[in-house]
């Protein structure tokens, strides 16, 4: 594993640098860049503080700490083939971590981490447990629900209002209703 210094630019952009200790001279950020070669490819992890651990991002708010092997790639948002690659990242291993999302190691989801993978990895599980439900037939999950063509939010309200009208899940009114 390598470590190198950059500087994050008010633009965005990294600027490297060869020394560890390196006068910044435009307001910027000091950072640690650290890249690790994998069968998959390059790793790179970014960390805003030298020392590691948990930092704070640009809006000020505390970070989650960096696991960089947990992460989900996004699902296109209006694909009609959408949920098959949520049922395939479920399913299959990713490459980088050799495991499939239902196999994860609890800690790349809870605590901390919830705030970076828990919400994508959750749609994946409700898109694949549905299709199973189907018997993982895809013309009898498109019967079940034509909005998976429609795309990744409109499956899930479809999934949801299903499971409402089942009575598997317990749809609750807002605080803030007005009456």
């Amino acid at each position: 594993m390598s470590t190198t210094q950059c500087s994050i630019s008010e633009s965005g952009s990294a600027i490297m640098h060869p020394e560890p200790a390196c006068a910044l001279t435009s307001p910027a950020k000091l950072v640690q860049v650290q890249s690790q070669s994998t069968t998959a490819g390059t790793l790179v992890t970014v960390s805003n503080s030298i020392e590691g651990g948990t930092s704070k991002n640009r809006s000020g708010l505390q970070g989650s700490p960096c696991v960089p092997q947990a992460s989900i790639p996004d699902l296109p948002r209006r694909s009609p083939v959408a949920w098959k690659l949520a049922v395939k990242q479920w399913e299959e291993p990713d490459p980088v971590t050799g495991k499939a999302l239902k196999d994860w190691d609890e800690s790349w989801f809870k605590g901390k981490m919830r705030e970076v993978t828990q919400q994508k990895r959750t749609t994946q599980c409700l898109i694949a447990e549905e299709f199973a439900r189907c018997g993982r037939d895809e013309a009898a999950f498109l019967a079940a629900y034509p909005a998976a063509t429609l795309g990744i939010k409109a499956l899930c309200d479809a999934i949801d209002h299903e499971h409402t009208l089942r009575g598997e899940r317990i749809s609750q009114s807002s605080k803030n209703r007005m009456v």
